[in-house]
């Protein structure tokens, strides 16, 4: 028998090297959800972490108050310009991480070293672009919103969780993008890749506005970075779980679990 050339029956007898040539390779879809998970469980406790270290990394300019005393008070506008500049760095550490563990995922899940090393490339680059990008976009709205209405959109839910669910549906976008480069970039599976993605992105904030409201109803959720760490934990574990979650349940669709026609030795 050729050496290039390995049945699926003697493949099968052997112990499974990084490239074992078969006429078909086929991925475990156990291996992937594996990877999946375990990464974004990793996603969630550095994103965790860069919140909590950057949330407040930007600090509101106080003024002189003409009351008296003329004590140091900071208007609504340096806040928001403060919130909005703190959201950036959050969101951009939120997506590169969740992206950066999908696109390792994928590579690993395949077995490639190539695979891997442009999957977290791509998914740090695409995901902290998509997070900084989106909330840039969407929380200059949001905050010019809040600083016209009266209640600072504190007893608006519906507003907020839009800005949430497309801010997370970009976030979403990237992911997906780098467990396919890292999984499978064949064009007719990077679609549903993608498609699982942004959907998780999206269920993922609608999920936590609705928890985020009963089990934290007095640490603004509806903000773009809530006020306590339980809330924000939640925010990101949300986030995390069901771009994974999806994002493997429509790549390990049956079609979906081979190996790109490049990777498949004759």
């Amino acid at each position: 028998m050729d050496d290039a050339q390995v049945s699926p029956a003697d493949a099968s007898q052997e112990p499974a090297p990084e490239n074992i040539a078969t006429s078909e390779r086929v991925v475990s879809a156990g291996r992937v959800w594996l990877l999946a998970i375990l990464f974004a469980i990793c996603a969630i406790a550095a994103a965790a972490f860069g919140t909590e270290k950057y949330r407040e990394h930007h600090l509101p300019v106080k003024h002189r108050s003409t009351a008296m005393g003329n004590p140091m008070v900071v208007s609504g506008p340096s806040q928001a310009k403060a919130d909005r500049q703190n959201a950036l760095i959050v969101f951009g550490i939120q997506g590169a991480t969740i992206a950066g563990a999908l696109g390792l995922a994928g590579g690993l899940a395949q077995s490639s070293k190539t695979r891997t090393a442009a999957g977290v490339v791509a998914g740090i680059a695409l995901g902290a672009l998509a997070g900084v990008c989106a909330s840039a976009l969407l929380h200059a709205v949001y905050f010019e919103r809040a600083l016209a209405a009266e209640d600072g959109l504190s007893k608006d839910m519906v507003f907020p969780s839009l800005i949430r669910a497309i801010l997370s549906g970009a976030i979403g976008l990237a992911a997906g993008l780098a467990f396919a480069v890292g999984f499978d970039l064949r064009p007719k599976r990077i679609g549903r890749i993608v498609s699982g993605a942004i959907i998780g992105g999206m269920l993922g904030a609608l999920i936590y506005d609705v928890l985020g409201a009963l089990v934290f109803p007095t640490d603004r959720t509806n903000n773009p970075i809530a006020q306590s760490f339980g809330a924000r934990l939640m925010a990101i574990g949300c986030l995390d779980l069901l771009i994974a979650g999806l994002t493997v349940s429509f790549a390990c669709a049956p079609e979906a679990v081979t190996n790109p026609p490049e990777a498949t030795t004759a």
